[in-house]
């Protein structure tokens, strides 16, 4: 007899493949990240812009983050929620050769994203880890979604990818010779959000 296993309480992890094909064109796009001012991260080979709403003032940026939030309204229409929502943060991420991120999350918000332009990179790696810690980890014969405690990604370019806010997460390590730019924002809900004793309106 074999038992039947429920995926409860799943992370959603929304990946759009190829998004600067139909909605962003990278040509355009690229220039004008390469133009922001950038400084060093802890993380040795890791840069982050100076400037934290990139999308509110590059020239492209408008397009950009109007894209950005038609792609993600469909991924959060399939999520069951008709939630109201913005951008706030915006920023550019770049990655040496041999250089990774740190894990990390961010507060304040409901959903992340990142966006990884075409700069001639195969591709792009990001790893989650699971929001609790297991308290007993007997030996593991076969990684899967019910036994892993950290998760990678493979992102190809022109991919948008967006998360649940609270996942810790870390950029893969580069290991082409060239620097690698990811462009990441934030969103929270707008309006009025819950009910009863929970609700809240986010202005």
């Amino acid at each position: 007899m074999k038992p039947t296993i429920n995926a409860l309480f799943a992370e959603p992890i929304c990946l759009y493949e190829k998004v600067n094909i139909d909605y962003i064109n990278d040509k355009i796009l690229l220039p004008e990240l390469k133009k922001l001012d950038l400084h060093g991260l802890r993380k040795k080979g890791t840069f982050l812009s100076n400037d934290q709403h990139i999308l509110n003032n590059i020239d492209y940026g408008n397009f950009v983050k109007q894209s950005f939030c038609e792609l993600a309204k469909k991924h959060f229409v399939e999520l069951g929620y008709t939630t109201n929502f913005r951008i706030g943060t915006s920023w550019l991420v770049q990655t040496n050769p041999n250089a990774e991120g740190e894990f990390h999350y961010h507060s304040n918000y409901w959903f992340s994203g990142c966006y990884y332009p075409d700069q001639g990179v195969e591709e792009f790696t990001i790893y989650f880890k699971r929001p609790y810690n297991f308290h007993i980890t007997p030996k593991i014969v076969k990684y899967n979604p019910f036994n892993s405690s950290e998760v990678k990604l493979i992102c190809q370019p022109g991919s948008l990818i967006l998360f649940p806010s609270y996942l810790q997460h870390k950029i893969g390590t580069n290991n082409t010779e060239k620097n690698r730019l990811s462009l990441a924002f934030n969103i929270n809900p707008f309006g009025q959000t819950g009910e009863g004793d929970s609700e809240y309106n986010f202005s």
